[in-house]
């Protein structure tokens, strides 16, 4: 069996075989559980290896473990912007949203409170830009994310 040491599925193995497994085998002890069996069961093969995918199975613990570590992909020191405030009351929800929020059991005054506004923003999933609600997220009085959905809940 040849084992790819390099990556797998686009993810950079930082550390090949964690846990010093004999490499290619499809089968072995668990490491997350044979130490504490029974002297006389230590040893038993009772776990299943998947060395292209990274991933060992045990059928005595019923436990999955991974055979190797990965490296972040990325910058793993991403700086995230908080969202510009808003102007609340002129992004105030439509009748036709209020409407669909009150199918919903939730009302005018709950979405005021939310502070639940409308506008438009760009959807990865339609390419376009959509006209969205937007439910925004407040860390005391300060906005600092904003979640967007449109009519088809992308």
């Amino acid at each position: 069996m040849n084992v790819e040491r390099n990556d797998i599925n686009g993810f950079e193995i930082d550390d090949f075989n964690v846990h010093g497994l004999t490499e290619g085998a499809k089968e072995g002890t668990c490491p997350l559980c044979s130490h504490t069996r029974k002297p006389a069961n230590r040893k038993s093969k009772c776990a299943s290896y998947d060395w292209n995918r990274g991933l060992g199975t045990c059928h005595n613990c019923n436990s999955s473990f991974q055979l190797h570590t990965f490296k972040r992909k990325g910058n793993p020191l991403k700086v995230y912007e908080r969202p510009a405030p808003i102007d609340v009351a002129k992004k105030k929800p439509g009748d036709k949203v209020i409407d669909w929020f009150n199918t919903r059991g939730i009302s005018e005054k709950t979405l005021l409170d939310l502070k639940v506004t409308t506008g438009r923003s760009w959807m990865p999933q339609t390419q376009t830009e959509e006209n969205v609600i937007e439910f925004n997220y407040y860390i005391g009085h300060e906005l600092v994310n904003i979640k967007s959905r449109d009519g088809r809940k992308n």
